[in-house]
């Protein structure tokens, strides 16, 4: 089914769509300092979560301070 940018709701928040260009894009608003390919590198490696997505992104920007 596709996506209905019309319909948004508790769902649309929690996840977010690889396949979605403007998604990847606003991760990116959150880590500015991140690449756009290191951002879905992100999101094939901790799922579509958002809440997990978040959670690796801030370990891998503690892991390389």
């Amino acid at each position: 089914m596709p996506d209905n940018k019309k319909c948004k709701g508790k769902q649309d928040r929690e996840r977010v769509a690889l396949n979605d260009p403007n998604e990847p894009e606003y991760l990116q608003h959150w880590f500015p300092k991140l690449l756009h390919s290191e951002i879905r590198g992100a999101i094939k490696a901790a799922g579509s979560g958002r809440k997990a997505i978040i959670i690796h992104l801030e370990q891998q920007k503690i892991m390389s301070n």
